[in-house]
C-alpha cells in the first residue's frame, strides 16, 4: 500500500514539473520503483542508510536512462522520484523535540535525517557519475 502512496506523491510532483503523457507515467513509475527498492532493502538489511542509498541509486539510473531516451531532462525525472525518500517526518520530529525542550532527542533525530539525506546524495552522485561515464564511453568508441 505504501508503494501506491509513493506513486501518488511522485505523480503530484511530476505534474508540477509539467510532465505529460508517457513521461508522466515513466516518472511516476520511477518513484514507485524507488520506494519498492527502499522497502526491499530495508526488509533485507534493516538499514535506513542502505535502503535510501539503493533507492536513490535506482531512481537516478532510471532518470538518466529516461533522459537518454529523449523523454525530458534528468531533473524532471529525478526530483519527483526522490520525493518519497525525503526524510520529512524525521526533520519534523527533530524540530518538535527541540521546541518541546528535548534537545538531545531533537539532535538525534536531526542527525538521523542528515544521514538519510547523505545516503540519498551518495546514491544520486554515484549513479549519475556511472551513467555519465557509461554513456560517454558509448559515444567515444569507434564504429
Amino acid at each position: 500500500m505504501s508503494v501506491l502512496w509513493a506513486m501518488i506523491a511522485t505523480l503530484g510532483f511530476s505534474m508540477l514539473f509539467q510532465l505529460r503523457g508517457l513521461p508522466l507515467v515513466a516518472a511516476t513509475v520511477n518513484g514507485a520503483l524507488g520506494w519498492a527498492v527502499y522497502l526491499a532493502v530495508l526488509a533485507l538489511d534493516g538499514s535506513g542508510f542502505a535502503a535510501n542509498l539503493g533507492a536513490a541509486f535506482l531512481v537516478t539510473m532510471v532518470a538518466e536512462l529516461l533522459t537518454r531516451l529523449r523523454f525530458g531532462t534528468v531533473m524532471a525525472f529525478l526530483i519527483p522520484g526522490l520525493i518519497p525518500l525525503v526524510p520529512g517526518s524525521q526533520i519534523y520530529r527533530a524540530m518538535e523535540m527541540a521546541v518541546r525542550g528535548l534537545p538531545e532527542k531533537g539532535l538525534a533525530l536531526g542527525l538521523e535525517a542528515m544521514a538519510i539525506a547523505a545516503a540519498i546524495v551518495a546514491g544520486v552522485v554515484t549513479a549519475s557519475s556511472l551513467a555519465r561515464i557509461s554513456f560517454a564511453r558509448r559515444r567515444i568508441q569507434p564504429k
